[in-house]
């Protein structure tokens, strides 16, 4: 039996914010009455995003990665969307990944690759 590796990112925000010396009418409602000053604090709990995000191993020495993210505001982008095709031609040295991902500078650091 196989699997279909997903998980799912949800990134939450606690936020406080404090208005100081806000004015205020003296009886609320009443618009005629004098104005008098106030510290005003709201906060509340917000979900800033969602992602969706799949990566794995297609066949032998070709792999993937796929992160569709969810603004909150309802917008929609990718991440990154990618196929990487390893040892090409038998060798370690030629690999080629297409699509939109970031740079991989494990080899400039000096990072040994774990596979």
């Amino acid at each position: 039996m196989s699997y279909f590796p997903v998980s799912i990112r949800v990134t939450p925000q606690l936020h406080r914010e404090n208005t100081n010396r806000m004015a205020l009418d003296q009886t609320p409602g009443v618009v005629s009455s004098h104005l008098t000053e106030a510290n005003i604090t709201t906060s509340g709990f917000d979900l800033s995003g969602l992602d969706l995000w799949t990566a794995g191993t297609l066949y032998k020495n070709i792999s993937f990665s796929v992160l569709p993210s969810f603004d909150a505001d309802g917008t929609f982008h990718f991440e990154n969307t990618w196929v990487r095709f390893d040892n090409l031609l038998r060798s370690p040295w030629l690999n080629f990944k297409l699509g939109k991902f970031e740079l991989d500078i494990r080899a400039k650091a000096g990072i040994p690759y774990a596979g």
